[in-house]
């Protein structure tokens, strides 16, 4: 057969079908890992894509990362970058690099089983300190040599696919001053991109793309897998700090204190499958609601009237302890049960991707549909990912109110537009459902909107007392925007 020729153009169009290689055979290699290890044999096809598709901003997040280097060098806007030697070393620089990228995806193929999600960068570091190391790779290559054998194939695709092209000579424009704005220009461009590509995101908002992203959007939690990419999962997991696991007692101090225990049965009656409406209010508080202020020669504030009055004739918890300082921490102990590991943060933890039985997730299993609701920015604090990680199927946030006529300028949608969007949405949902609403506009800098209900506030502007009573007017609106909804009559509202 004949050869195929090479194609000589200049080196930025050489080097963007280089880049383009790399990414898109990253990219086809989850569909390996899906056939291998996912159990999609009866998803539908749309679906399959779908999960394709939702994995491409965490393969442009580890394609950037580990082609930074060559990018950098191939469009340094110098002279010597149309030199032999530069050339040579840049291949060099991208032979290594992403055969790295794609091996390390290939080999996840082979391990996930054993551990049931992306291998993390502790992974490796205990396969390379073991003193048995040499024995291991060994017999792994010899019982998975399918994946050493796909390894070596797609790797030399690449390199052949690499070398269709020949860079041959940097663009020049009409003069030498033009030529150098033009190269420095393209070079600040590439920069940019490359940066961008990393966070995974364009927003300047808020974090980059996290691996807890992947839960947003899949049917279940273990597609995430599929979304997700060895390579990016290992990169965020360099800084991971285990958990520290405090011993109080033995097992005989244990014994002692509760010999025994008695487990209590269900009276195994059918679940009555009304809706459940949880609202968790940023920043709040029992000190703030006047009938719940245990503290002592407490003075009433009538900060929240209607609260207040919901305490008046709802079940009430008067004794309550804190689960954590900050608003993600809060939302994963009241939606997952936990408590505060000060300093450890659950969703920037190695274990943010664990299956939880949070309470949307339990219900999920028995029919309920569950959606999240907060108007902050997509990726804010995590905590819509957490959500998601805690069982809720689909996330209402700033992006999908869609009018920023609403948006207060720093964290989202004014509570009191989101309470009428969350009302009115609820009743496109089939029941039974789960819902949890998470307010925002208590929190600094405590901008409350002065177009609406103005009248009668307490407080003076900017301050938290004037949060907090905007918020009661808020909830209230939502109660009477709800009673007209067809769900309302049929819900437990928390």
């Amino acid at each position: 057969m004949a050869q195929i020729r090479r194609i000589s153009c200049n080196i930025w169009i050489a080097t963007l079908w280089q880049c383009a290689v790399a990414f898109v055979l990253l990219w086809l290699s989850r569909v390996v890992f899906m056939v291998y290890d996912c159990k999609l044999s009866g998803a539908d096809v749309g679906y399959m894509c779908r999960l394709m598709w939702q994995g491409i901003p965490f393969d442009l997040s580890a394609w950037a990362y580990f082609n930074a280097l060559f990018v950098v060098m191939r469009f340094i806007p110098a002279p010597f970058v149309a030199s032999r030697g530069w050339l040579l070393a840049t291949d060099v620089v991208y032979i290594i690099t992403n055969s790295l990228l794609l091996c390390i995806n290939i080999a996840d193929v082979a391990m996930f089983p054993f551990q049931g999600s992306r291998m993390r960068f502790a992974a490796i570091k205990s396969f390379f300190t073991d003193s048995n190391l040499g024995g291991i790779f060994l017999s792994y290559s010899v019982e998975y040599w399918w994946a050493f054998a796909m390894a070596t194939a797609i790797v030399l695709f690449m390199i052949w696919l690499y070398r269709r092209v020949r860079p041959a000579g940097l663009p020049k424009a009409r003069t030498s001053i033009l030529t150098g704005l033009m190269r420095g220009g393209v070079f600040i461009a590439v920069a940019a991109v490359v940066v961008v590509c990393m966070r995974g995101r364009l927003s300047v908002i808020g974090k980059g793309l996290k691996p807890a992203d992947a839960a947003r959007g899949v049917e279940r939690l273990d597609d995430m897998n599929v979304v997700l990419n060895t390579p990016f999962n290992i990169i965020h997991s360099l800084k991971d700090r285990p958990l520290e696991v405090p011993e109080y007692f033995t097992e005989e101090e244990l014994a002692a204190i509760r010999p025994d225990y008695e487990v209590v049965q269900g009276d195994g009656r059918d679940m009555s499958r009304r809706n459940v409406m949880l609202i968790v209010i940023e920043s709040g508080g029992q000190h703030w609601i006047d009938r719940l202020n245990n503290a002592r020669d407490a003075a009433p504030r009538g900060l929240m009237p209607f609260l207040d009055s919901l305490a008046s004739e709802s079940l009430v918890v008067r004794y309550n302890f804190t689960t954590g300082r900050r608003s993600n921490e809060g939302l994963t102990a009241i939606l997952g049960g936990f408590p505060m590991f000060e300093p450890f943060i659950y969703m920037g933890s190695p274990y943010e991707s664990n299956t939880v039985d949070a309470m949307p997730a339990l219900l999920r299993r028995k029919g309920y549909a569950t959606k999240y609701y907060c108007g902050s920015n997509h990726g804010s604090f995590a905590i819509d990912q957490m959500a998601m990680m805690m069982g809720m199927q689909s996330v209402a946030d700033r992006e999908t109110y869609a009018d920023d006529r609403d948006f207060d300028g720093v964290w989202g949608i004014y509570d009191h537009a989101m309470a009428r969007y969350v009302a009115s949405d609820l009743s496109d949902i089939s029941a039974p459902w789960m819902a949890c609403w998470f307010t925002l506009s208590s929190h600094a800098p405590f901008r409350v909107p002065e177009y609406w209900r103005t009248d009668g506030y307490l407080s003076p502007a900017g301050s938290m007392e004037r949060s907090m009573e905007y918020v009661d007017r808020s909830l209230s609106y939502f109660f009477e925007t709800a009673r007209r909804q067809p769900w309302y009559d049929n819900t437990l509202l928390l």
